[in-house]
Order: structure tokens, then C-alpha cells, then sequence
């Protein structure tokens, strides 16, 4: 009797699969996976081009989208270009894409056709930080007079918790101004001086409207401490030190009349 022998097949697992196609949609290399798919009756090649032409117009529409003034500032064409490029380099790692782009500002210190243009970097740290500000969780609801309850000398004792979707930013450059001349409702020739200063932004979002709180740089080391978890006592006597003339009371009636807080304990 004759016996047939069978071999083993060597089938190609979901996890080196999935990497594998990753990397040929990236790459543009359809060799890298075409040998696992079957052609039904398109090529293979042309299959996997056009799932990698529309990967890359949809993540590119999600960059324009999450970066409209970087957009603006650097132009369709050349935008189009740098998106296929951080695309490439620096793909989404969740499949919500309402915040894709957090690795954008980095990303532009390493292109060399902008490097005349420093402050785009922090063009895109500021639209990446509004954008998970928009996207980010909801306060809980905190109300300030609850501060009135606690006793005068336990408030140097104070933690206080800020708004979960907050985030601060500090750029040499007048960001804000910057992004609020590029609005589709700003007048056009608005003329930005990137000498006039820094730009200490606080960006936080209370109900559904983001809004962004200027502050100097005194006050914007003691938001900083704040949220870092140190004590108002401690956050206030460092900032005092630092800078002589700081009215602690005039940054933290400030703070308060923001309603950046979000909770506090006494520590």
C-alpha cells in the first residue's frame, strides 16, 4: 500500500500577520504580505494599493482636521506632503483619530523645510493640546464656594485638584496670537511680531467652549506646582521666592475666578 506524506504548511500567525500588513501599508511594499491573500478577482498588488491610498487620505483628512492652523500657516500641498510623511513615521495608535497628531509638534523639529519656521512646533503643541482639551473628560462639577468651609489655617494646607481636560503650554513665541489670527473668521493681514514675548497659556474646558487663560510667568509656575500636587502653602512661598513681586492672592483669585478647580483635599 502506498502512503502519502503530508506536510506541515507554514501558517503565517494573526499578530506577525497584522505587523506584516501594517508595515506594507506604510512602506508601500506588497510583497511584505501578498503571498497571504487571495486575489478574488482583483491583483493582489492593486487590492492592497488602493487600502493604502485610502489609509492615507483618511488619515491625512484627520491631520488637516486636528491641525487647521498649521494647515493654514504651511499650505495644502506642503501639508499634504509632511501628513503622508508623520503618517508614515509616526502611525495612529488608537482608531479614534479626534486626536491623532500628538507626536506632530516633535515630529516638525525633524523636517528640514521648516526649520526657518521654529514656531510651528509650538503651533502644533498648542492645536494638540486644544483638540484633547475639546476631546477630554468633563469636570465634575465643582463648586468654589466649598472653599469657604475650610478653616483660615488649614488653606496653606490646600491640594488642589484641577480641571481633568486641562492642559498648559509655554512657547517664546506669541502662540495664542498666532493661532487666533489664523481662524477662518479672523481678518486677513493681521501682522504677528514673534518678538513681543512668551506665551504662558493655560487651556482648559469647563462645559462644551475650550477657552485659554494668558497668565505671566510667576503665575504660571504656581498653576504648574498646583497641579504637580504640592500644597498651596508650598506652592505659593516657592513662587514667592522666585519671583519678589508675586501676589499670591491676586493669582489664586485669578485661578479661582477661571474656576480651574476641579476638587481639593487638605493634605
Amino acid at each position: 500500500m502506498a502512503v502519502k506524506t503530508f506536510r506541515k504548511s507554514k501558517i503565517m500567525s494573526v499578530g506577525n500577520f497584522q505587523h506584516r500588513f501594517t508595515r506594507s501599508i506604510l512602506e508601500g511594499d506588497t510583497g511584505l504580505v501578498s503571498d497571504a491573500i487571495v486575489p478574488a478577482g482583483l491583483p493582489v498588488e492593486d487590492r492592497l494599493n488602493i487600502y493604502c491610498n485610502n489609509s492615507f487620505i483618511t488619515l491625512g483628512a484627520a491631520l488637516a482636521q486636528n491641525f487647521p492652523v498649521l494647515y493654514r500657516l504651511v499650505g495644502q500641498v506642503f501639508f499634504d506632503q509632511l501628513a503622508r510623511r508623520y503618517i508614515r513615521v509616526c502611525p495612529p495608535k488608537s482608531p479614534i483619530l479626534m486626536t491623532y497628531g500628538a507626536e506632530m509638534a516633535n515630529f516638525l523639529c525633524s523636517v528640514p523645510e521648516v526649520e526657518g519656521l521654529p514656531y510651528l512646533s509650538d503651533v502644533a503643541r498648542f492645536e494638540h493640546q486644544w483638540n484633547s482639551t475639546f476631546n477630554g473628560p468633563d469636570a465634575s462639577g465643582f463648586g468654589v464656594a466649598r472653599l469657604n468651609e475650610i478653616a483660615p489655617e488649614k488653606f496653606n494646607d490646600l491640594v488642589f485638584r484641577f480641571l481633568p481636560n486641562m492642559g498648559m503650554l509655554h512657547s517664546v513665541y506669541p502662540i495664542l496670537d498666532i493661532w487666533l489670527a489664523n481662524q477662518e473668521d479672523s481678518p486677513l493681514g493681521v501682522e504677528i511680531n514673534l518678538d513681543q514675548g512668551e506665551s504662558y497659556l493655560v487651556v482648559f474646558r469647563r462645559e462644551l467652549e475650550v477657552e485659554v487663560m494668558r497668565l505671566d510667568e510667576a503665575g504660571y509656575e504656581l498653576v504648574k506646582r498646583l497641579a504637580a500636587g504640592e500644597t498651596l502653602g508650598q506652592a505659593g512661598t516657592q513662587v514667592m521666592d522666585l519671583y519678589t513681586d508675586f501676589s499670591l492672592e491676586v493669582a489664586l483669585q485669578a485661578i479661582l475666578q477661571a474656576d480651574l478647580i476641579d476638587g481639593f483635599m487638605i493634605k
